[in-house]
């Protein structure tokens, strides 16, 4: 399915499985929420519905579905999470910050938390309690730098930056750019984990974990698997993946996701998708 006009940076799928929801930008209209309806077998409509982001954010590249709305986070300028009612599409709420770059929810019920990260020299990551409106329920913690290296000038804050956080799990973890990983608590922004060793050339464009490893997207330094170490913070290197049958990949590594069985692996250009058995 292509939408030529947009350029799409994340989906999710709501809680009842009738409706895709792809977080994108448009040269238009800037930051856009695709929504379209899915048949009973997964399949998206032809039509869809465009959802205007913010006055003048100029892309979109987060979007969670949880309770009875739809958070999307925008930016980089003018941008922050976005809270529109599910069921008609009427803004709820705001919350405006430069550099918001994803978000991500650790469970989609009333009473679940879900984070949206700020980048730049002073990155933050923005906790909420998905249905209340109630400070008393959100936190922001710091969390260091987020640029990247060996990019255009003008990228260096504009980079990828994505954050996973498991079902039902308070440790979030955060791609940090060219400083590599870093997991928190998001219950009380303290420090669990770290992986920044590996990390000379390259770029944590993205991570996902399981209940054995934790899995960066390094960009040009490829797929990093790590493991945790009893007693330490810092993450043990297990392995690099960065080709395919003896061949390097011609492109970044972009994003990746585990199911716990496999992995997914998105490179740019003629990379694609690759899938890995753990």
């Amino acid at each position: 399915m292509g939408i030529p006009e947009y350029d799409i940076n994340a989906s999710d799928i709501s809680t009842d499985g009738t409706k895709l929801y792809l977080a994108g930008a448009s040269n238009k209209k800037g930051a856009v929420l695709l929504i379209f309806d899915l048949d009973g077998a997964g399949i998206p409509s032809l039509d869809y519905t465009v959802l205007k982001i913010g006055v003048d954010a100029p892309s979109a590249n987060g979007v969670v579905q949880g309770g009875n709305w739809i958070f999307v986070s925008a930016g980089h300028s003018n941008g922050g999470l976005f809270a529109f009612k599910k069921a008609d599409l009427v803004p709820e709420g705001e919350d405006l910050f430069v550099g918001a770059s994803f978000s991500a929810a650790n469970g989609r019920a009333i009473g679940d938390r879900h984070v949206a990260l700020e980048g730049g020299d002073v990155a933050q990551l923005h906790v909420y309690t998905i249905g209340s409106d109630d400070p008393a329920d959100e936190a922001i913690w710091p969390i260091g730098s987020i640029s990247h290296q060996n990019v255009e000038p003008e990228n260096e804050y504009h980079g990828k930056g994505t954050v996973y956080l498991k079902d039902g799990s308070d440790v979030c973890y955060i791609a940090m750019g060219q400083y590599g990983m870093k997991a928190i608590d998001i219950t009380n922004g303290n420090l669990v984990y770290t992986a920044t060793g590996m990390i000379t050339y390259g770029n944590t464009n993205a991570v996902s974990a399981d209940d054995d490893y934790v899995y960066m997207a390094n960009g040009a330094q490829g797929l990093g698997v790590y493991e945790p170490v009893v007693g330490d913070t810092e993450l043990s290197l297990v392995g690099v993946w960065d080709g395919h049958e003896g061949v390097n990949m011609p492109a970044s590594c972009n994003f990746v996701m585990s199911n716990g069985v496999n992995m997914f692996v998105a490179f740019g250009k003629e990379g694609g998708l690759t899938i890995l058995s753990k």
